[in-house]
């Protein structure tokens, strides 16, 4: 009886020891649970750039390529939870942050070319800002633990502030601010360095929905109308830290 008991009492043991390992892993890893984290990052915002001057049915087009480097900086709540068996993890992060993107680059709107102008000499320089401001960020992510060490890939969306301005010459002074919805994208590394801390970096890329920009010139009789369309991405790399809360 006595020996059976034992052999009972042993296989009851053996039986809980996956679920007290799953349990000692949630309670004693920083991956798991929910943690609350800042980012800091070096964004580069790649714009494509196109300008219609629209002039009595006819349209001068100047396009090009900008780009603005910057800084930006964000706080995000996130949680991860790992799966025992294969140590696959899978995580919700919510961000928010500012940049301090901004850029300006001149541009011929080409006027005088247009078929009807009253100033058969104007080439009206255009002076355009583009601004990157803050933004919001949602994304799922999966990796695997490797002991300390969490590799990840990320895919979500990325809600960002941009804003425009034209100035030059008789041109009115035009903005426009819009908030604009966009693809990210991206891969990182966490490692922890406590059972409540961890440490890593992360590279991400975005893409973006345009943003028109429109202005006109007062000063011409047949008063032209300048477009601007912008499409943006960005790309950023940069380190984080965690904290786990709960």
């Amino acid at each position: 009886m006595k020996k059976l008991y034992l052999l009972v009492t042993s296989v009851l043991a053996i039986s809980g020891l996956p679920a007290m390992a799953g349990d000692m892993m949630h309670h004693n890893s920083a991956f798991t649970g929910l943690s609350l984290g800042a980012q800091g990052d070096y964004v580069t915002v790649n714009g494509k750039q196109r300008l219609d001057t629209f002039l009595n049915g006819t349209n001068n087009i100047s396009s090009v390529n900008t780009n603005a480097p910057g800084a930006s900086g964000r706080l995000h709540l996130t949680y991860g939870t790992v799966v025992p068996a294969n140590k696959m993890y899978v995580g919700v992060e919510l961000g928010a942050g500012l940049s301090s993107v901004n850029t300006t680059d001149t541009v011929n709107a080409n006027i005088a070319s247009a078929a009807g102008s009253t100033d058969s000499t104007e080439n009206l320089l255009i002076s355009r800002t583009t601004k990157m401001k803050d933004f919001y960020t949602v994304a799922l992510r999966v990796g695997r633990v490797f002991n300390n060490v969490l590799p990840y890939v990320k895919i979500g969306a990325n809600w960002a502030n941009f804003q425009t301005n034209l100035k030059g010459g008789d041109l009115n002074d035009a903005s426009n601010s819009k908030r604009k919805l966009g693809v990210e994208a991206g891969l990182g590394v966490d490692f922890q360095v406590t059972p409540l801390v961890t440490v890593g970096a992360e590279y991400n890329h975005a893409e973006f929905r345009g943003l028109n920009t429109s202005a006109f010139d007062s000063s011409d009789t047949v008063n032209p109308t300048l477009t601007n369309t912008a499409r943006f991405r960005s790309d950023s790399i940069g380190l984080r830290a965690n904290f786990k809360v709960a």
